[in-house]
C-alpha cells in the first residue's frame, strides 16, 4: 500500500505539468521578457527549475512552429 502512495506523486507532478504549461501557451509573448506569472504555474510565489524550464521550452516550440520570421528576437 504505501508503495502505491509513492508512486502517485510520480505520475501526477509531470502531468499536471504538461497541463499547465499548455494552458499558458497562448499567453506567452513571441518577443521580449516572459513575465514572472507566466513562469509561475503553481503561484506560489517562486519559479522552479522544472517551471524555468518548461516554459522556456514550450516558448521555443512556438516560435519553431511559426516558422522563421523577417524579425531579429
Amino acid at each position: 500500500m504505501k508503495n502505491i502512495f509513492n508512486i502517485i506523486p510520480l505520475i501526477l507532478v509531470p502531468l499536471l505539468s504538461v497541463t499547465s504549461i499548455s494552458s499558458i501557451s497562448a499567453e506567452l509573448p513571441m518577443r521580449g521578457p516572459i513575465p514572472f506569472a507566466n513562469y509561475d504555474l503553481d503561484s506560489n510565489g517562486l519559479i522552479s527549475e522544472q517551471e524555468f524550464v518548461g516554459v522556456r521550452k514550450e516558448r521555443r516550440q512556438q516560435k519553431a512552429t511559426q516558422g522563421p520570421s523577417n524579425e531579429t528576437s
